[in-house]
């Protein structure tokens, strides 16, 4: 059995590859209280460019977070998977799952026991803007959870 080829969905997440640092600005949640964080992001192609793999790295108030996912894919769908753990230590049961949007924007939302999650990754040259919107517990709204500004470096 050979392995699979690229299509057109693994080439359009080149878009990420590369190293990118920034600011962030982050709610209060159950974890965490407001604050903001110096951030990068670490994305490089990998398994014969069928995922591109992600290091994630802040530090808050002097405390360093880290996380680690990969993007692909799916073949059934063609929509694209985010796998991410960090360090809040929940197990990524699902992956996030969305695609581009007519604006070129990256959509992905997931859902498990402990709410939901949207984000959006926003492209412009050499900067991206990330979005984390969240539904916790029992609201009945999502709120902005992140807001962060990266330039390629």
């Amino acid at each position: 059995m050979g392995n699979a080829r690229p299509g057109p969905a693994h080439e359009r997440l080149g878009a990420l590859v590369g190293e990118w640092e920034g600011e962030e600005e982050f709610a209060a949640t159950p974890w965490a209280p407001a604050g903001t964080a110096r951030s990068r992001h670490s994305f490089r192609s990998g398994v014969g460019g069928l995922a591109v793999i992600h290091d994630y790295a802040q530090v808050r108030d002097g405390e360093p977070f880290d996380g680690h996912g990969f993007f692909t894919a799916d073949p059934g769908t063609g929509e694209v998977v985010w796998f991410f753990f960090d360090g809040v230590g929940f197990p990524p049961d699902v992956p996030l799952r969305g695609d581009w949007d007519a604006d070129g924007v990256l959509r992905l939302a997931k859902t498990t026991p402990r709410g939901q999650a949207r984000h959006a990754f926003r492209f412009d040259g050499d900067t991206f803007e990330h979005e984390i919107d969240v539904r916790l517990g029992d609201a009945e709204t999502f709120s902005p959870f992140a807001r962060g500004r990266f330039r390629r470096v």
